[in-house]
């Protein structure tokens, strides 16, 4: 087993929620959904979407469900290709 340290650890979370962000914030374009609509749809506003898109927020995974509800789509689909 590996010891990871404290700031390895930050560090991948600081990245994965960037990664998580931006392909929410793909999928929201690719779906052609504005902020405004994502946050009404999913119980959010539009500042939380915002902070998430930006991996600014740690959001959580059933967060994370809703909005895949919204976007009629997996989270296979989602992160297939994330790695």
């Amino acid at each position: 087993m590996i010891q990871l340290s404290d700031k390895h650890i930050e560090k991948i979370k600081e990245n994965f929620l960037v990664t998580i962000g931006k392909r929410i914030r793909a999928v929201r374009k690719e779906k052609a959904i504005t902020q405004v609509e994502l946050g009404s749809a999913s119980g959010k506003d539009r500042q939380y979407i915002y902070k998430i898109e930006k991996g600014i927020v740690t959001i959580n995974v059933s967060t994370l469900k809703t909005l895949l509800l919204v976007f009629e789509i997996s989270f296979e689909e989602f992160f297939e290709g994330i790695k």
